[in-house]
């Protein structure tokens, strides 16, 4: 829906799963301990963890800020529509800017 979006109105197109490693690497370089423990874990090894260590090690609620600080960092021309699951609407004050929030209702996402 995004890059249709933003093709269709020429829009800048911000996806937040491509920027997956840079925020990773960003974590890593901070010293965070999900993201150090992700790095010394074989694949196979965080598939067996526990799904609260696996949550922990995909660092969603990092990476929110993460994905704010991106979008604040982008020029204000062309709008841009920001696609992924990492920013909540509770993570932007009311004055940070004109949004919207498009969800499928499928997922059944907390609003």
């Amino acid at each position: 829906m995004a890059r249709r979006l933003a093709r269709l109105h020429g829009l800048r197109r911000y996806d937040s799963d491509a920027r997956t490693w840079a925020h990773r690497d960003l974590a890593v370089k901070a010293g965070h301990p999900a993201a150090l423990r992700f790095e010394e874990l074989t694949p196979a090894q965080r598939a067996a963890a526990p799904m609260e260590e696996r949550l922990a090690m995909w660092l969603q609620a990092e990476r929110g800020p993460m994905t704010v600080a991106d979008l604040r960092a982008l020029p204000s021309s062309p709008l841009t529509v920001a696609e992924g699951t990492q920013v909540l609407p509770g993570m932007l004050p009311p004055a940070a800017g004109r949004c919207g929030w498009c969800r499928p209702p499928r997922y059944g996402w907390p609003g």
